[in-house]
């Protein structure tokens, strides 16, 4: 159940600042095929987690997709370790905010859609990703890293220590989902 309501959720409105000072915790701190980034609300009463959705053109705007994501929920827990798939996640709520915003300082406007207004684009994206959950995706990210840092002469100190670090962290779960 949603902590907010659609009518609640309609007077949420960011500025430009504001909705720029998004964070990206693990697993998101990484290149994956698609940005994921957490913001909260202006009055810090709800947190939400925003998928970039893409750049328009003609608009000159970039839109997101935005869902309620406390840090603890449990469908949150289950997206990010792959125990659901993102389109599984992204559509599992009655309403999304849809926001957009200039890439320099400008308005940014939001609206309430339904799962079913999320563009083809972003939704063939996440069909894309299928059952791949977001550690898995940073997992991959690493090894990647670790490869790059090998194949091109670089030391691969730092790359090592970083995925030594979370897979001390979280090769358990890894694991199990893997298993």
């Amino acid at each position: 159940m949603s902590i907010i309501s659609k009518k609640t959720a309609n007077k949420i409105e960011f500025t430009y600042d504001q909705f720029m000072t998004w964070r990206q915790p693990e697993p998101y701190d990484c290149v994956i095929p698609t940005n994921l980034h957490e913001v909260e609300a202006p009055d810090r009463s709800v947190l939400f987690l925003v998928l970039f959705g893409r750049f328009n053109d003609d608009t000159m705007l970039a839109t997101h997709y935005a869902i309620e994501a406390p840090r603890h929920c449990l469908m949150r827990e289950a997206f990010e370790w792959g125990e659901i798939s993102w389109v599984e996640y992204w559509t599992h709520r009655s309403h999304l905010m849809f926001i957009e915003h200039p890439f320099d300082p400008g308005p940014v406007t939001t609206r309430i859609i339904t799962p079913a207004q999320i563009d083809a684009r972003t939704l063939q994206r996440l069909k894309n990703l299928g059952d791949k959950s977001p550690y898995e995706l940073k997992r991959e990210h690493l090894e990647r890293c670790l490869k790059n840092t090998t194949w091109n002469g670089k030391c691969p100190v730092k790359a090592e220590r970083e995925y030594d670090e979370f897979m001390a962290r979280h090769a358990t779960k890894l694991r199990m989902k893997a298993a």
